[in-house]
């Protein structure tokens, strides 16, 4: 009884400890149909959550939701102010599925673009050079 107490006790230890580096929701934004900003989640078609990145330096992470609280994009900023895309940016269908990926540094096309199809296989690439 002793060992199982005290090995429930020291296997939650990284849990808590992990849960102290995760942020909390900076801002959240309702919008309504027309894309015209709520006051509350009241009517609203989606919503869109920002969080502080836990490195710093004034980066944040935007997650976009359906109302249901179905994700639908995820978009990393290295400057919120300025709206700099840095790192790996996701767009996902209903389904939970990647709908793309792209990887951005200075806010820029890094690498290839990866397109899906609906049920996860890739779909496309494309270069940087092929788009503006």
């Amino acid at each position: 009884m002793r060992r199982w107490l005290f090995g429930l006790l020291f296997s939650t230890l990284p849990c808590a400890a992990h849960a102290q580096h995760l942020a909390a929701p900076s801002d959240t934004i309702f919008y309504d149909a027309t894309a015209e900003r709520l006051p509350t989640r009241t009517g609203a078609v989606r919503f869109i959550i920002t969080v502080t990145q836990p490195t710093g330096g004034g980066g944040v992470l935007q997650k976009i939701y359906a109302a249901n609280g179905t994700l639908l994009e995820q978009i990393p900023y290295a400057d919120a102010q300025a709206k700099k895309r840095e790192g790996v940016a996701l767009k996902v269908f209903g389904n939970g599925e990647i709908r793309s990926r792209r990887t951005n540094r200075n806010g820029q096309l890094e690498g290839q673009l990866q397109l899906f199809y609906l049920n996860g296989n890739l779909q496309e690439l494309s270069s940087p050079a092929g788009r503006q």
